[in-house]
């Protein structure tokens, strides 16, 4: 192979490598998830594999670097914009697996024609190679951050886990507490072990409380959150059909996620919404639960939700019907901490929708719904409720539900049933079990979001609920600011 072909041919591995790795860092370092979005693009692979045998058979350097090419393009047509955030590991993946691919090139260039086996191989390696490491430096800052924690003597922690709504609890509990108290949160919706542990180490002051969300998409990952905190206090938010592709059925997920109850202190308490199917049967001596039915909401629209406590009406500015389960929750932990409850309604417009959890835009005709973060049955009843409230004419953009496993195709046919009679923006290819047999009053289907949000600023309607994950750009793309 002459020099030039081989370099450009190295550079072309280089730029995949770059993409594979990038998934990997994107699946939090996780094989089997690397894997399974890698097999996921064996049939665009399976017509490349067999051109590069022949590359093999017939010594041909066209050929391999025409099927590198191929590999090259559909890289960039499916993994797209695929950037992460350059980290320590991130960086050190990378550049392993590179030098590994430098090295295989030169030394062993027959092998080096099964690009795509290749490049999976020497990810995985460099991952295995660094994985000892990584756990040496992740105990290091573990210890570090118990210690820090240990010398806050006088700070309750507060641990909240769930299917979804932990964000929104997390901000509300924060609201209803920071005008007596100092309130130590994590930021936005960091929820990991290693997130969780580097806010401690860099970010966190001595408080009154702290504040945390668990997240878990998998069995046995409560365990390892015991290495780190001791709890106060406890909250279940929610059980649902999420992360079941992990958890296989509701019952391993309602068993992981009650393993927040075993790192509570010896007279630590559990808060339970007792409005989940799921969550209503559980009983304990140090459970509390809590409930919509024991708030009195008057009204729920698009100014908000209305509540009657003591004769008066308050308006709380929130956008989620389940706001009043999780009131009813900050109620009963003010009532354990001997707190007069009127502190939280005196201070009603003080509590806010947050980020791509149904969050209300005013728009020149109408309103736009962002409830982009919530993309489950749960979180969509709830918007697509609002939604019908509001007058004149209304598009849904949508992309369906995932991380189902094998519930997939039922709970995108539950999401089907709701949307009967709507005008909904797919975007997706066209065998989705979302729009198969529809019964939608009109149906888009596009390829990517940016595509949906240019249909629908040409379109214009008087409101949009957005359930698809995006970027920050969509308000660009829906209306002129």
């Amino acid at each position: 192979m002459s020099i030039f072909l081989n370099g450009l041919n190295l550079l072309i591995i280089y730029f995949i490598s770059y993409q594979f790795n990038v998934i990997l860092v994107k699946q939090y370092y996780s094989i089997s998830r690397f894997l399974k979005v890698i097999l996921s693009f064996y049939k665009y692979f399976i017509v490349i594999i067999p051109i590069q045998i022949l590359t093999i058979l017939i010594k041909s350097d066209i050929l391999y670097l025409i099927s590198n090419l191929l590999i090259s393009i559909t890289v960039v047509i499916l993994i797209d914009k695929n950037k992460i955030k350059v980290s320590r590991r991130s960086l050190l993946q990378i550049i392993l697996s590179m030098i590994m691919l430098s090295l295989l090139f030169y030394l062993f260039e027959f092998f080096c024609s099964f690009s795509i086996f290749l490049l999976v191989i020497t990810t995985i390696i460099a991952f295995l190679i660094l994985l000892p490491f990584e756990e040496i430096i992740k105990k290091y800052y573990l210890k570090k951050a118990k210690r820090k924690l240990d010398s806050f003597k006088n700070m309750k922690i507060i641990g909240i886990t769930g299917s979804f709504g932990k964000t929104s609890l997390k901000y509300y509990l924060k609201t209803a507490l920071e005008k007596d108290f100092k309130i130590a949160y994590s930021p936005s919706n960091v929820n990991t072990l290693m997130g969780i542990t580097k806010y401690i180490n860099n970010s966190l002051e001595e408080s009154d409380f702290l504040i945390l969300e668990l997240g878990i998409d998998k069995k046995n990952q409560m365990d390892k959150f015991k290495k780190l905190l001791s709890l106060d206090y406890a909250f279940v938010t929610s059980i649902g059909n999420m992360h079941l592709a992990t958890f296989k059925n509701i019952d391993n997920l309602l068993k992981e996620k009650l393993k927040i109850s075993l790192m509570l202190k010896k007279d630590g308490k559990l808060f339970i919404n007792d409005d989940s199917q799921y969550l209503n049967k559980i009983e304990g001596n140090n459970i509390i639960k809590f409930s919509k039915k024991n708030v009195n909401v008057k009204s729920f629209d698009i100014e908000g939700m209305k509540i009657i406590d003591n004769k008066k009406i308050y308006n709380f500015p929130i956008h989620q019907s389940f706001f009043a389960s999780y009131l009813d929750g900050i109620i009963k932990f003010f009532n354990e901490l001997s707190l007069d409850k009127s502190k939280i309604f005196y201070q009603s417009n003080c509590f806010v929708d947050f980020d791509r959890r149904n969050k209300v835009f005013k728009k020149e005709n109408g309103y736009l719904i962002d409830n982009s973060y919530n993309a489950n049955l749960k979180g969509i009843e709830e918007s697509l409720k609002l939604l019908k409230t509001l007058d004149g004419e209304s598009y849904i953009i949508l992309g369906g539900i995932i991380e189902q496993g094998k519930n997939y195709k039922v709970e995108n046919s539950k999401l089907k049933e709701k949307l009967i009679d709507e005008n909904v923006i797919f975007i997706g290819n066209k065998n989705h079990p979302l729009i198969e047999n529809h019964q939608f009053k009109k149906l888009y289907i596009t390829k990517s979001v940016n595509e949906a949000y240019k249909l629908i600023r040409e379109i214009n309607p008087n409101n949009v609920l957005l359930l698809c994950k995006g970027d920050d750009v969509y308000l660009r793309w829906i209306w002129k600011k």
